[in-house]
């Protein structure tokens, strides 16, 4: 768990039967699961020899394209980020879809270096059970005081700027609306900087 000055409202599960080499970020929409990501992706591309990445891939074209890259190469250390993922449950039985998972995940976990992990991003706590997550990460957002630095920064290009009597009362009122989304914070802040350049043209 973060300290009690984290900005960040989170909390973090290592489950005692799930697979330690697939990591869950789970939140809803806006809570920055896929800014985390991208980060931790292109932290280890620095470091890695070399990277492939895909855009939008159905189970089937995830298969094929794991099993050409990691079984040629079962001896590199891999990062697969699997964002956004969702799951219709409708169109199958929990355990039909893992199984399911099981079959297209196989090629990373039987193949993939020590140390390779599967970072995936979800905003149903059920695709983290169905994808046997043994760790999970709950994003609940930024606490008020990162969530008001942020709306004066994108406000006011300043988190520290002065910030005028009625743009301040905007913010407090605001805020809290928010529910802890840097995503909103920003559309917001954004909003607030339209209107405060307007007033001082």
């Amino acid at each position: 768990m973060p300290s009690g000055n984290s900005p960040g409202k989170w909390s973090s599960d290592t489950c005692s039967v799930g697979d330690a080499r697939v990591v869950a970020l789970i939140g809803h929409g806006g809570m920055g699961k896929t800014e985390l990501a991208r980060w931790a992706f292109n932290y280890e591309e620095k470091s890695a020899s070399g990277s492939d990445a895909a855009a939008e891939m159905n189970i089937t074209s995830l298969q094929r394209e794991l099993t050409k890259i990691i079984v040629m190469k079962p001896d590199m250390r891999y990062l697969l980020v699997l964002d956004d993922v969702c799951i219709d449950e409708s169109a199958a039985s929990e355990l039909s879809r893992r199984k399911t998972w099981e079959v297209v995940l196989a090629p990373f976990k039987q193949h993939g270096g020590r140390g390779s992990r599967i970072l995936m991003t979800t905003r149903a706590e059920i695709c983290s059970t169905t994808l046997d997550a043994g760790v999970r990460i709950v994003l609940n957002g930024i606490n008020t005081d990162a969530m008001t630095l942020l709306l004066k920064k994108t406000a006011l290009g300043d988190a520290h700027a002065n910030v005028p009597m009625k743009l301040q009362e905007v913010i407090r009122k605001n805020v809290g609306k928010l529910h802890g989304s840097p995503l909103a914070a920003e559309k917001v802040g954004c909003i607030l900087k339209g209107s405060h350049d307007s007033e001082h043209c």
